[in-house]
């Protein structure tokens, strides 16, 4: 019982240690270093997992030897999780970024095909071409143009002749 009391005590001083270390080189771990487990093999017995702080210092790369201790391993990753969030923060909203930008980029093509049907261009976030498209229902022709009443009269010929000739249909009759 006594020897788990001091391996916790001296755990927790190893966690200290490295707490500061970590500390003192906030700039470095704040973008990089890991918590690495390995095992080695001794005499055909596999024995493990050794705990490891992995990280690089230029271009050499450097580690920090934490032991077996599986309590101090995950206190050693939390801290440096705590120091990089910032960074992973940065890094997602920059991909969640990129993402809806493509995402734009393909609605805006599909949408660019669906109104070249109809004659109708884009310009950045604006359509041209509206009033020649649709200029029933355009607000900015409205109903009183030229065109709309160019239009209406054609609609009302066609129904009078249809209308003409289904009379003519029936009085045959």
């Amino acid at each position: 019982m006594q020897n788990q009391t001091t391996v916790s005590q001296k755990a927790q001083e190893r966690f200290e240690q490295v707490r500061a270390y970590l500390e003192a080189h906030r700039a470095l771990f704040s973008t990089q270093g890991s918590v690495v487990a390995t095992w080695r093999v001794w005499q055909g017995r596999k024995l493990g997992p050794y705990f490891r702080l992995a990280f690089r210092e230029g271009r050499r790369q450097c580690s920090l030897y934490l032991g077996r201790c599986q309590w101090l391993a995950e206190q050693v990753r939390g801290l440096l999780g705590r120091i990089q969030e910032h960074v992973r923060w940065r890094r997602q909203s920059f991909r969640l970024q990129r993402e809806a930008r493509a995402a734009l980029r393909k609605a805006k093509a599909q949408l660019k095909a669906i109104m070249a049907i109809y004659g109708v261009r884009m310009k950045g976030f604006e359509f041209r071409g509206i009033a020649r498209a649709f200029p029933l229902t355009c607000p900015v022709v409205g109903w009183r143009s030229p065109a709309a009443e160019k239009i209406r009269k054609n609609v009302n010929l066609l129904t009078k002749t249809a209308g003409s000739s289904r009379q003519q249909e029936n009085t045959e009759k």
